[in-house]
């Protein structure tokens, strides 16, 4: 089972009415109170927040037109009326008992919030995003920009899809806008989110670990690694990818790299000073580990706590087994997954309990492995239907947020292809998002994740380079930038090629999305000619919660497991996610797990175990750190 050990967090702020009762009884002078309303619309429906510095009952009034509903709650309270997304007039007074005990007779009128707006700017466009909740209200909507005392300068007509507006070229805010019977309903004001480009000078391997620079801040693994002789990864040595974890058990972050080509795959384990012990580990027949490496899966595939490694490459597929004490046995020929000369090629790769039994299932290449918790796998039948299907990267995700796994395969020349799952545990193929168009060169990665803000993730994709005037014809590097595709509805995108600045003469192949600084926000981190991270400067309002599971004696040994986040106020879903040991093309997050909300203020999460979903308390936004107390 797992255990909240720690916990820190408060609950995000938001607009409502207040006024100060009095309350008492007895001839007694009553105490004051503060009671607040706050009501709004979520994806979920009516969000009703009722909070009082202590408990009292409120004559909660209802008015939407000619119909008034009149019911008595007590607060502090929060509700949920799903479905529900009338826009009302409502007023909160003290009931009658409370007031003949002194209460004063002040009403707070709040009116149904519509949420903020979700606008990015692309290039000399603003996006503005669809908002189910707003949507939802059925009523005439407009976007207005406002100026700085709040009063609209220019409203523009909802068309309920993904609006694209002229960019004026200057800070602005904009607000939704609703009109029903005679009364204005407005959100609060945002502003656009603007991404720009950090360079970080080097180029290296889409992995997010412990290292750090000279100013502090969190490396990516690259050719001038700290803590190694300079140039140690590649002397030699044709680097490919790295993974980071702790493999002998110590507490510190150790790393794997495999070789695509020269050389031999490396061990480093991480030493109080900074610096690694480098070791080389040997396959069955006393050789080095070498080959045509692609993208490195780390993860306890065999229950015993200890952190194991997959190794698949063009030749055959390997599994160092971790035997502690820094000792490894190569099994995948007794664990059914040597695949020796796979085709087509082996690129992408996954570790997640894919089916949420509690065991660590590799998604690879065109293969689908289910564990049966003693690190041997089951191959499932035709997962992407009769034929194998090439990727430069593939990513599992539950993109459509249904609560089943979702895989997307990213052909380099033809785009995404995703394939969605289903009730029966397997996968619907809804073929290529552009149709079997031809839209890119060479465009290796994919990444699904929250960047925007917006509540559906969105998809990211290598730029590579321009696409050939003839299929299969060289083509010089021309600086295609990553492709960013906004979920605007559950299943339905909307790419956009131009995003992000062009740069000449750079190719950009691995995407990744995660949370670079631990402030709760994400970036797109690309590796556009050297190491690029993609961030916007404001940030959209938000909940967020962020989970670190680990093992009872604190080890983040955890990779692969599955945590699941529903709103403890309507039980609807925050999300899904498993803790990143290698997910998408040569590509890994950071460790903890991150949830986003605009509105939910506490979730209920549930962690898939080999004994079933154990399901865990309430939670704040913040840092949690959760322990597994059992290893079965």
């Amino acid at each position: 089972m797992f255990q909240a050990i720690r916990w820190r967090g408060v609950l995000a702020g938001s607009a409502s009415a207040v006024l100060l009762l009095a309350c008492g009884g007895g001839g007694s002078t009553p105490a004051p109170v503060e009671l607040g309303l706050a009501v709004g619309l979520t994806p979920s429906g009516t969000q009703i927040l009722c909070s009082a510095s202590r408990p009292v009952q409120v004559r909660l009034t209802r008015t939407q037109g000619a119909q008034v509903s009149v019911e008595t709650v007590a607060c502090p309270s929060a509700r949920m009326l799903t479905g529900d997304h009338v826009l009302s007039q409502w007023e909160a007074t003290p009931v009658p008992t409370e007031a003949g005990a002194g209460a004063s007779d002040s009403v707070a009128r709040p009116q149904s919030a519509l949420p903020p707006p979700l606008l990015v700017r692309n290039g000399d466009q603003l996006l503005v995003l669809p908002d189910p909740a707003v949507q939802g209200a059925g009523q005439t909507l407009t976007i207005e920009r406002v100026d700085a005392q709040g009063r609209p300068v220019e409203s523009i007509a909802s068309s309920g899809k993904l609006e694209s507006l002229a960019y004026a070229g200057e800070p602005a805010l904009w607000r939704w806008s609703a009109q029903v019977q005679g009364t204005t309903y407005v959100s609060t004001a945002a502003a656009p989110r603007e991404f720009a480009a950090k360079d970080l000078g080097y180029w290296g391997a889409m992995a997010l670990g412990d290292p750090v620079g000279p100013d502090g801040t969190r490396l990516f693994s690259n050719i001038a690694h700290p803590g190694l002789p300079a140039r140690l990864l590649t002397n030699d040595r044709e680097f490919r990818d790295v993974r980071y974890a702790d493999l002998d058990g110590d507490g510190r972050t150790d790393f794997v790299s495999n070789v695509y080509g020269l050389g031999c795959t490396i061990i480093g384990y991480g030493k109080a000073d900074g610096t690694y012990d480098v070791t080389v580990p040997l396959g069955n027949d006393g050789q080095c580990i070498g080959g045509h490496g692609e993208t490195l899966l780390v993860a306890d595939f065999n229950g015993d706590g200890l952190v194991d490694v997959f190794l698949p490459t063009y030749e055959r597929f390997y599994l160092l087994i971790n035997q502690g004490d820094r000792r490894w046995a190569e099994s995948a020929e007794s664990a059914g997954i040597t695949f020796p000369d796979y085709t087509p090629r082996v690129e992408g790769a996954a570790a997640v309990d894919i089916d949420l039994d509690g065991d660590v299932d590799i998604v690879v290449a065109s293969e689908v492995l289910l564990n049966d918790g003693q690190g041997h796998f089951q191959p499932m039948p035709e997962p992407f239907g009769a034929f194998r299907v090439f990727d430069e990267g593939l990513s599992v995700a539950d993109i459509d947020m249904d609560g089943r796994w979702d895989i997307v395969k990213h052909d380099p020349e033809y785009g995404p292809r995703f394939f969605w799952g289903n009730s029966q545990g397997g996968f619907d193929d809804s073929g290529l998002l552009f149709g079997g168009q031809m839209v890119s060169g060479s465009a290796n990665g994919v990444a699904v994740g929250h960047l925007t803000g917006n509540r559906l993730p969105e998809l990211l994709l290598g730029g590579g380079v321009a696409v050939p005037a003839v299929p299969g014809q060289v083509v010089h590097i021309s600086g295609q930038a990553p492709r960013l595709c906004l979920q605007t509805h559950e299943r339905q995108f909307e790419c956009s090629a131009g995003f992000f600045p062009m740069l000449k003469d750079a190719w950009s192949d691995l995407v990744m999305v995660t949370d670079v600084d631990g402030d709760g926000v994400n970036e797109l981190i690309a590796r556009y000619g050297t190491l690029k991270i993609y961030g916007a400067a404001t940030a959209p309002a938000m909940n967020v919660f962020r989970f670190d599971l680990r093992d009872a004696d604190g080890r983040r040994n955890q990779f692969g497991r599955v945590l699941t986040a529903k709103c403890v106020l309507d039980g609807s879903l925050v999300g899904m996610q498993a803790v990143d040991g290698g997910n998408g093309f040569m590509a890994q997050r950071d460790y903890v797990l991150a949830f986003q909300s605009g509105w939910c203020r506490k979730v209920r999460v549930s962690v898939a175990t080999p004994s079933g979903a154990m399901t865990l308390g309430e939670f704040e936004p913040g840092l949690h750190e959760l322990r597994r107390t059992v290893t079965r």
